[in-house]
């Protein structure tokens, strides 16, 4: 027996030495390192878009799945799974082809058109600048630097090159280069959403295996409280975001904003940011009606802008997250901000989910202190009875 602890002693220590060796050679070949990353990650790809398909669809299709297990109709209780499964799929199928052959050309072209009038809207703000520097007698630009309306419209019409724009976007939605993966990826999500108990079990214990059957619990305890936090909260931002889209586009195409689609759905999409993107927002759709409609516009797309904002606020946004977030508005405001400027804008989107998950591990964390400080205090409390009785039970006998 003892043979075989120092065998496992050197096992060990080889095992920790292989590890150290491993960590040197990567950092000392980085470059490498990240090629083979890129090629593993390229490799399993489909799975890992299977993957976000399959949580993506997962909230919806249990929902469903629900709902017809109730079913009075046997053979439709029987194949709840199936059916809820083809339905998600078939209503994903068809808000997809809805987005792209109504929304998506209406969209384009208000860039398009916005892009080849940039020049003169450019010069509409530079003109509005230019006169309130002359009113005011603020020096915007100095007559030194030889900076006027005509070469910051230059030189923005030069950084911005719509080769480049049209290269990007069609990198981007070139649906051909990804046919493969993306047919691989939808099976895979399909096969993960029919076995995603089978995968659960499997994954619950292999982890007891592992790691013991107690630790195995608190973690899977744990991951299924940050997965309704995640996906309550992007369900409830992407419900809150397309109606927002669906009322600024119906609100400004009534004041005759000009670029009304393209700007509600810009509006939706940045309302997926909390505070930060909403203000963002309208600031650039209050200056787009302004330079395509004039100030009158301006001061009614602010106004309708403020009104959907309070709506939005006071009544929309907390009808439909609900108590999804028990967080306060001064940590989700350091949540974006530190999320934003760590991974952009993916990261202002998750920050907000991110932070209550942490606030809920933090929160247990000192509860479970708090309660074992308790015990303690309260043992520490009770020697002391147990001394003076057993002295008083001394002296009784003596």
């Amino acid at each position: 027996m003892k043979k075989f602890k120092k065998y496992n002693m050197l096992f060990a220590v080889f095992i920790l030495c292989a590890a150290l060796i491993i960590i040197y050679k990567s950092i000392d070949n980085l470059s490498s390192v990240r090629e083979f990353l890129g090629e593993l990650f390229n490799i399993v790809k489909p799975f890992f878009m299977g993957f976000v398909i399959a949580y993506i669809l997962n909230m919806p299709c249990n929902n469903i799945r629900k709902k017809l297990e109730k079913s009075k109709n046997k053979f439709i209780a029987k194949k709840s799974k199936g059916i809820s499964i083809l339905s998600v799929y078939l209503l994903a199928l068809l808000i997809v082809v809805v987005v792209v052959r109504a929304i998506v050309p209406t969209i384009y072209q208000n860039v398009m058109d916005m892009y080849n009038n940039a020049s003169i809207y450019i010069a509409k703000i530079m003109e509005f600048a230019d006169y309130w520097q002359t009113k005011l007698g603020i020096e915007l630009f100095s007559a030194e630097s030889n900076i006027s309306t005509g070469k910051v419209l230059e030189d923005l019409i030069k950084n911005f090159s719509l080769n480049e724009f049209s290269k990007y976007a069609q990198g981007v939605i070139n649906i051909t280069s990804g046919v493969i993966n993306s047919f691989i990826a939808i099976i895979v999500s399909v096969y993960m959403l029919i076995d995603s108990e089978l995968i659960s079990k499997t994954i619950k214990s292999t982890m007891s295996i592992l790691i013991g059957e107690e630790k195995s619990e608190r973690i899977v305890l744990y991951a299924t409280k940050a997965n309704d936090v995640f996906s309550k909260y992007i369900y409830c931002r992407v419900i809150d975001a397309v109606i927002i889209a669906i009322l600024s586009t119906v609100v400004l195409s009534l004041l005759r904003v000009k670029y009304a689609p393209a700007l509600g759905f810009m509006i939706g999409f940045l309302n997926l940011i909390p505070y930060f993107g909403s203000i963002i927002s309208s600031i650039i759709a209050m200056l787009i009606s302004f330079v395509t409609g004039g100030f009158g516009s301006l001061v009614w797309t602010a106004v309708a802008l403020f009104v959907l904002q309070q709506l939005d606020g006071n009544y929309i946004g907390p009808k439909i997250m609900g108590d999804v977030l028990e967080i306060r508005p001064l940590m989700v405001i350091f949540a974006v901000t530190v999320g934003g400027g760590l991974f952009g804008i993916a990261g202002m989107l998750i920050s907000v989910p991110v932070a209550v998950v942490l606030k809920m591990f933090i929160s247990d964390f000192l509860q479970g202190k708090k309660a074992q400080r308790n015990i303690i205090q309260e043992e520490q409390h009770n020697k002391p009875d147990n001394n003076n009785q057993n002295s008083e039970e001394e002296e009784e006998q003596k």
